[in-house]
C-alpha cells in the first residue's frame, strides 16, 4: 500500500561539525521511528475496518466481520526494534456481537502480546543493573532473550529505598547486636587458645629445667617440646593480633539513626545525581551475601541475603547442552507425538510448543529443528517420507508398489514415466506429498535458468536431489544451488556455461522432431524398398 508521509521536526545543531551532526541524528531517530509507526498503523487500520471481513478476529466469539472503533489513542505499549525501544498508542476496537474490547496495534504489527515478567525476574535485572552500568547489564541480559529498561532498574532502587525505611531500623539494631555477641565469643576463644599456648611453654620450661644434664637425650626432646611450644605461642599471638585489628561490628549511635531517618526522605532525590561507584557502595551496603545453587539441570536458584537477614529468591533458567534434560521434556515428547499425528510439519509444533511455555535446551522457545530432532529419533515420519515409501496411496499403485508387483527396479517404473511410455493419463500425482520431480518443476521451484538446468542435466544430478544440495538455511556452509552448479560445471568442463543453451520444452521439441524425422526416413526408406521391389521383372 502507498502512502504520503510528511514530518516536520527541529532539533537543534550547534555547529556542523561530523559529531554534531551524527548526535543529531541520533536525537532524531527516535522521533522519526515513533510518528514513522503511528502513520503506517492509522493508514492500515482504517483501510482494515473498510473490509467486510477483518485481519483479525474477536477473542471470545471468533467474530472477524463486525467492529467498532473504540478509541485510537489508548495506553501506550513498548516495543523493541532495531534501533532501540519504540513507545506507541494503542489502538482498541468493540466486537459489535459480544462487546469484547481488545487492542489491535500488536495484531497488526505481527507481535506476541505482551507477557507479564516475573517478579523474581524483575527483581534480577533491576540488581544486575543497578550493581553495573546499563550498558552493560543491557548486553548481559539480551545473551538469555531478556529486555532490560531503566523502569526495571528504578523498581529494585525503589526496593532499596524502602529497606532503608525506619521500620527497618530496629531489625538493623538487632542484626548489630547479634554479631557484637558473636564478636565478643571469638575475642574469648582467643583468649583462652593464648592463655592455653602460655602454660603449655611454662609447662615445657619447668621440666626442661629439672631434667638432669648427664641426661643428653632427655634434654634434648625436653629441648624440642619447648621449642615448638615457643613456636606455637608466637603463631596465636599473631593470629590474636591480626583479629583484633579488623574492625568490629558497631551499634547504631543515636547520630548516625537520626542520619539514617533523614537519608530515608533525601536519597530518593539524590540518587539521580549519583556516580555509579557510589551507587554500587550503597548497594553493597545493603547486600550481605549472594547464594547460587543449581537446584536442576536447567534452573539456577539466587538467594540474595541482605544485612536485615530478610533474603530474597530469584530462579534463571541458563542454557544447557543436552536437550533431554530440559523440565519437562517427556511432556514435550507426548505432545510432539500428538500434534505430528494431527499432520502439523516441524515449524508449526514449535510454534504451538512454545505458546504452551515449553522451552529448547539453549533457547527459551522451541525450535523447528529441535523437533525434527526428536521426531526423526522415534521414526515419526512425515506425509512426504511416509508417501515415498508407500506401496499404495489413496487407492492408486506409486512406483515403489508398482515395481514391486511387476518384480522389477523401480527406476525401470520411473524411466518409462519420464519418457512417456507409459500413457501420462495414467498416471497421477498426490497432491499432498508430490513424489514426482521432473527438471521442469526442479526449475521452478528452485528458481533456476535454463542455463543451470542444463548444466545440472550434463553433470548428471538428479533433480529429486537438489532440495539437499540448496539448503542452505539449515547448512549456511553450503554454496546456493546456482554457485554450486557453476563451480562443478567449471571443474568437470573447464568452461563456466555450455556453449548452446535450450530450454527443456526446446529439447523435448527437437526430440520429438527428430523422432518424427526418422520416422519419416525409415517410412520412405520402406516404401522405396517396395517400390524398387515391386518394379523387377518377374524371374
Amino acid at each position: 500500500m502507498k502512502m504520503d508521509y510528511q514530518i516536520s521536526v527541529r532539533i537543534d545543531i550547534p555547529e556542523p561539525t561530523l559529531k554534531a551532526i551524527t548526535l543529531g541524528y541520533m536525537r532524531l531517530l527516535p522521533m522519526l521511528l515513533s510518528d514513522l509507526f503511528k502513520t503506517v498503523l492509522d493508514v492500515f487500520a482504517q483501510h482494515y475496518m473498510k473490509l467486510a471481513k477483518k485481519p483479525f478476529c474477536c477473542e471470545c466469539c471468533g467474530n472477524t466481520e463486525e467492529f467498532i472503533w473504540k478509541t485510537r489513542e489508548g495506553k501506550s505499549t513498548t516495543l523493541l526494534s532495531l534501533f532501540g525501544m519504540v513507545r506507541l498508542a494503542q489502538q482498541q476496537v468493540k466486537c459489535s456481537r459480544c462487546g469484547h474490547r481488545m487492542y489491535i496495534t500488536r495484531k497488526l504489527l505481527g507481535v506476541e502480546p505482551g507477557v507479564k515478567v516475573p517478579r523474581e525476574t524483575v527483581m534480577k535485572l533491576g540488581l544486575l543493573g543497578a550493581l553495573t552500568s546499563f550498558r552493560v547489564a543491557q548486553k548481559i541480559v539480551w545473551m538469555f532473550g531478556w529486555v532490560l529498561d531503566r523502569m526495571t532498574i528504578w523498581r529494585v532502587e525503589e526496593a532499596f529505598f524502602k529497606a532503608l525505611q525506619p521500620a527497618q531500623l530496629n531489625a538493623l539494631d538487632a542484626v548489630l547486636e547479634r554479631q557484637e555477641r558473636e564478636h565478643q565469643r571469638l575475642v574469648k576463644q582467643w583468649e583462652q587458645r593464648l592463655k592455653r599456648a602460655q602454660y603449655e611453654v611454662q609447662l615445657a620450661e619447668r621440666q626442661y629445667n629439672a631434667v638432669d644434664p648427664d641426661n643428653r637425650l632427655v634434654a634434648a626432646e625436653l629441648e624440642r617440646r619447648w621449642e615448638n611450644s615457643l613456636q606455637e605461642l608466637r603463631k596465636i599471638q599473631e593470629d590474636y593480633e591480626r583479629f583484633l585489628k579488623r574492625p568490629g561490628p558497631s551499634g547504631l549511635t543515636p547520630e548516625i539513626r537520626e542520619q539514617l531517618q533523614h537519608i530515608c526522605d533525601t536519597l530518593p532525590m539524590l540518587w539521580p545525581r549519583l556516580i555509579n561507584s557510589q551507587k554500587k557502595e550503597l548497594l553493597r551496603s545493603l547486600i550481605s551475601d549472594v547464594i547460587v545453587q543449581r537446584i536442576a539441570t536447567d534452573t539456577v536458584e539466587v538467594r540474595i541475603v541482605w544485612i536485615s537477614g530478610h533474603c530474597a529468591i530469584c530462579h534463571a533458567r541458563p542454557p544447557i547442552r543436552r536437550e533431554r534434560d530440559v523440565s519437562g521434556y517427556d511432556r514435550m515428547v507426548t505432545r510432539i507425538q500428538t500434534l505430528w499425528q494431527q499432520g502439523l510439519n516441524n515449524e508449526d509444533i514449535a510454534e504451538q510448543l512454545s505458546k504452551e511455555g515449553f522451552r529448547s535446551a539453549r533457547s527459551e522457545v522451541v525450535s523447528p529443528k529441535a523437533v525434527q530432532k526428536i521426531r526423526l529419533r522415534r521414526h515419526w515420519y512425515l506425509n512426504l517420507h511416509r508417501s515415498r515409501n508407500a506401496l499404495q496411496l489413496n487407492g492408486f499403485l506409486t512406483p515403489r508398489g508398482l515395481a514391486a508387483r511387476l518384480g522389477v527396479e523401480r527406476t525401470w517404473v520411473y524411466n518409462r514415466i519420464y519418457s512417456r511410455r507409459i500413457n501420462p493419463t495414467c498416471v497421477h500425482r498426490d497432491p499432498q506429498s508430490n513424489i514426482h520431480l521432473t527438471w521442469i518443476e526442479a526449475r521452478k521451484r528452485f528458481q533456476l535458468s535454463n542455463a543451470y538446468i542444463q548444466m545440472a542435466r550434463e553433470l548428471g544430478l538428479n533433480p529429486k536431489k537438489l532440495g539437499g544440495l540448496a539448503n542452505t538455511k539449515q547448512e549456511p556452509w553450503k554454496l546456493p544451488l546456482p554457485d554450486y552448479i557453476e563451480e562443478l560445471y567449471f571443474k568437470h568442463f573447464k568452461r563456466i556455461r555450455p556453449d548452446s543453451v535450450r530450454s527443456i520444452e526446446q529439447m523435448v521439441r527437437d526430440s520429438n522432431r527428430k523422432k518424427a524425422e526418422r520416422r519419416a526416413r525409415k517410412q520412405a526408406a520402406r516404401l522405396s524398398q517396395q517400390s524398387s521391389e515391386d518394379s523387377l521383372p518377374p524371374q
